[in-house]
């Protein structure tokens, strides 16, 4: 009798300590993100995962095994941070043959030299296909199995998980490649101007599939109106629009001009050349077309 693999969503919602009212928001956006997800009808099963644990390698290191454990229960596994939107049905990510990441962040690791800027991926989303085998999980399992307080910082997992995709390749370009012809880059996982100095980020917003916020990255995180839930106002934009399936461009540009305004000064600061800032301008109009 044939058995058919089924395709599951994750996502995390974990209680850290003294970090209730995060908790409590991040929980309303889950179920907002969980009503998108079932309009599009893509997946089988959604599954959300999490405890209370007292600090981020405790909530890393189950988070790691639950997943673990569903990729060998048979299940393809596309894990997603709950700060991200779907903005479009997503099932072809199930047919991708090796586990995959999304979306190149622009920064250096500065963790680990062997991850060197252009190499170096986001893991707001990733995919975990059902015959993934355990020497490619277990670079990642065994750094957090004994829920050691250990450097678990979100740069740190990513690491971890940056080695995992890049094991089941000859060399980092040849992962590079993948994603590029597999599924393109930032297609998902697309991070408004984070990301526009890359060559690879889509050019109509129709391209454009799954929106991460960022809410407590390093790129933004203590900048003046980028705090926390700084894009609440943008999600729920979103989810209204999409739950009444009206367009959902508006949104995205919205989003881009947030972006430009607040994070300008920023980039002023850290000498951001003129053409540069000609990239963005022209991103925005592009996409706005």
């Amino acid at each position: 009798m044939l058995c058919l693999v089924k395709n599951l969503l994750v996502y995390p919602l974990y209680k850290i300590k003294d970090r209730e009212s995060e908790y409590l928001n991040h929980k309303i956006n889950l179920q907002k993100n969980i009503e998108i997800v079932e309009k599009f009808a893509c997946v089988d099963e959604i599954k959300v995962i999490g405890s209370e644990v007292n600090h981020w390698s405790l909530m890393i290191g189950d988070m790691m095994e639950q997943i673990y454990n569903f990729n060998k229960s048979g299940y393809n596994v596309l894990f997603s941070e709950i700060d991200t939107v779907f903005v479009k049905q997503f099932a072809e990510i199930f047919s991708l043959e090796k586990m995959t990441m999304f979306a190149r962040c622009n920064n250096k690791s500065h963790k680990d030299d062997s991850l060197p800027k252009g190499y170096y991926l986001n893991s707001g989303l990733i995919y975990y296909p059902s015959n993934l085998d355990d020497n490619t999980w277990n670079l990642c399992r065994d750094k957090f199995k004994n829920n050691k307080t250990i450097d678990a910082a979100a740069t740190s997992y990513e690491i971890f998980v940056n080695k995992m995709f890049y094991s089941q390749f000859p060399n980092m370009d040849s992962g590079i490649d993948y994603i590029r012809k597999a599924i393109g880059f930032s297609k998902y996982n697309w991070r408004g101007l984070i990301c526009v100095s890359s060559k690879e980020v889509p050019s109509v917003t129709e391209d454009i599939k799954h929106i991460h916020f960022l809410n407590m990255s390093e790129y933004i995180q203590g900048d003046k109106n980028f705090q926390k839930f700084w894009y609440q106002e943008i999600f729920d934009n979103f989810h209204a629009d999409i739950m009444a399936g009206n367009s959902i461009k508006k949104h995205i540009i919205d989003l881009l001009h947030y972006y430009k305004i607040n994070l300008w000064d920023r980039l002023n600061r850290i000498n951001i050349i003129e053409e540069q800032q000609k990239l963005v301008d022209n991103y925005i109009k592009t996409l706005g077309e």
